[in-house]
């Protein structure tokens, strides 16, 4: 399963911690949405670095073959997304969630072609850093879509990235993941993440509390609680 949580992490970083508003300039989307998808082909190759030596100690060309494909697909994938964003005028929920729906598809069948080729690795380190960015970087864009689906609000396409305080908001989500993820003596980071927020809410009153944004943060520690605890 290390090569997994290796391909789910260069996906991960490629699809949403490195990703850019440059990416979504108004011009010349179709050729930006390629050097994005290389991108994401380019950090999930470093991911995966350790296993580019076979069990046999020999170049491993198949899961260079199955990076190739994985980016080859992500741009594929994306250029339908765009299209069909551009053709409705907005992002909406459904295709955010099918988006990456195939992406993790095409990834767990990479992973299935490429795993009898490489050593197993501890992988406990980097399901936690996965869950991680899950909770810090995915949420906020899933409840973003959640909200509009909601309120049926229409945002124009990727607006969602856009994100008030981003840096506090940062901190809060990962806060919330940590103490509810691990528990014990990371708890104290509860009220670490939920007191600045009250502060300025005090001295602003147009201040919103992002209880969606906490919620699924915490959810997503709750789970990682539970998965590695199986």
């Amino acid at each position: 399963m290390a090569l997994f949580y290796r391909l789910i992490l260069g996906h991960l970083l490629g699809d949403f911690v490195f990703q850019s508003e440059w990416f979504f300039q108004a011009d010349k989307k179709k050729l930006l949405r390629v050097f994005h998808g290389l991108a994401v082909g380019l950090i999930t190759f470093i991911a995966t670095l350790p296993y580019m030596k076979d069990s046999r100690g020999q170049f491993n060309l198949t899961l260079l073959l199955v990076i190739f494909g994985i980016t080859a697909s992500h741009i594929l994938i994306d250029l339908g997304k765009l299209s069909a964003t551009i053709k409705r005028g907005r992002d909406t929920l459904s295709l955010f969630v099918i988006d990456q729906i195939l992406h993790l598809a095409i990834i767990y069948g990479a992973y299935k072609i490429a795993d009898n080729t490489v050593y197993s690795e501890p992988y406990i380190e980097l399901q936690l850093v996965c869950f991680i960015i899950l909770a810090m970087w995915v949420v906020p864009l899933f409840v973003r879509l959640f909200e509009s689906a909601i309120g049926k609000e229409e945002i124009a396409p990727y607006e969602y990235y856009k994100e008030p305080r981003r840096g506090l908001a940062l901190w809060e989500r990962g806060a919330i993941f940590l103490a509810l993820g691990l528990l014990g003596n990371w708890l104290f980071l509860l009220p670490a993440a939920i007191i600045p927020r009250i502060i300025l809410r005090l001295n602003y009153s147009s201040e919103r509390f992002p209880l969606f944004n906490w919620f699924f943060a915490g959810i997503t520690g709750i789970a990682y609680l539970l998965i590695t605890r199986v």
